[in-house]
């Protein structure tokens, strides 16, 4: 119909050729975790790692999609797992895989120095040692293995915190999923539809929902003031100490340049 295409002036749909991703690949990255949520009315996926924004995605997930599941798909990679019955109830490891071959696909980022500084004091700020097992654990690293994690234990200290987290390989499996790397999680011969920013998080999923045809007004936006005070965060922690904005930046490295991330500004202070 080229001749009427041209008369009319139509021009042809939007399309893509399946991408070449196998079940292989599913279990070899663990890329069916619980921050990858699913929306089987709109056929999309959304790929994001912990401390990436993952909680607001996964609820506008919840709040697009109507099917009566849980979009989220808490389970390991290993499509094995029993944390998978409730999506295996009504899909096959086949179709978990044409998910990922045909669906639309989301993928998350977040500024890694941002992402850090949040986590430390989401997670380690302030909390007294016999309260925090997994800051205990770390401060023992650093401390002695002899430290008694009682209420006169001084908090993880940042610089133990960054010791950590750069001297540390990603893993997904337990709880250092949420300072193990972004593109680990979203790998990039995934080949995302829509790669969007966590500081931009609110205009992306409109701008995503218009081309997608769904309701706009389920996003909901970030609030403010939570944001200026993580900013005002990186720069207590980051803005006088060089020497560990670059430590942060070699260990994050990929999402750095993948996502096309820049280093916060600092002035040592540090002897």
């Amino acid at each position: 119909f080229k001749d009427d295409m041209e008369h009319f002036q139509y021009e042809p749909p939007a399309c893509r050729e399946p991408r070449n991703i196998t079940i292989d690949h599913i279990k070899q990255t663990r890329l069916i975790k619980r921050h990858t949520a699913y929306c089987d009315k709109m056929k999309f996926l959304v790929c994001s790692a912990a401390q990436s924004a993952s909680s607001e995605v996964l609820r506008w997930t919840s709040r697009v999609c109507t099917d009566p599941d849980p979009p989220i798909l808490r389970a390991h990679a290993d499509p094995r797992s029993p944390m998978l019955k409730n999506a295996r109830s009504k899909y096959s490891n086949e179709d978990i895989t044409g998910w990922f071959q045909t669906w639309t696909i989301i993928e998350v980022g977040r500024n890694p120095w941002t992402r850090a500084v949040a986590g430390y004091y989401e997670i380690f700020h302030d909390k007294k040692l016999n309260e925090n097992e997994w800051a205990c654990t770390v401060a023992r690293m650093y401390r002695g293995d002899s430290l008694a994690c009682s209420d006169r234990d001084k908090p993880l200290q940042f610089q133990e915190f960054v010791d950590y987290i750069t001297s540390q390989p990603d893993d997904h499996r337990g709880r250092f999923e949420h300072f193990s790397t972004q593109i680990s999680v979203c790998p990039q011969w995934l080949d995302p539809d829509y790669s969007i920013r966590y500081e931009r998080l609110y205009s992306d999923l409109v701008k995503i929902s218009k081309e997608l045809e769904l309701d706009t007004t389920l996003v909901h936006h970030h609030a403010p003031e939570k944001e200026l005070a993580v900013a005002e965060l990186v720069e207590k922690y980051l803005g006088g100490n060089c020497t560990n904005v670059e430590r942060i930046h070699q260990r994050y490295l990929a999402d750095v340049e993948y996502f096309g991330y820049h280093p916060p500004s600092c002035q040592d202070t540090t002897s």
